[in-house]
């Protein structure tokens, strides 16, 4: 059986038109523009927390508690 990277690639191999390809790659390119932006907030978001380091390692010891809860909870 086919990993289903590889399906789904030769499935759609000679069934797009150059518009659909360049409308896919814009979409790709856009979603990489995305997550980059996220990490550099959620790089910004831990060093704002910095000073904040006594406050974060007591709430993160409650369970279900995780850092972004903790960010919103600081601010």
């Amino acid at each position: 059986m086919m990993p289903k990277a590889q399906q789904i690639s030769d499935s759609l191999f000679g069934t797009l038109n150059t518009h659909q390809m360049f409308l896919i790659r814009q979409s790709w390119n856009h979603i990489i523009f995305l997550e980059e932006q996220l990490e550099q907030l959620e790089k910004q978001i831990r060093e704002l927390l910095i000073p904040y380091k006594e406050h974060v390692d007591l709430l993160l010891t409650i369970p279900g508690v995780k850092e972004n809860t903790v960010a919103s909870i600081i601010a």
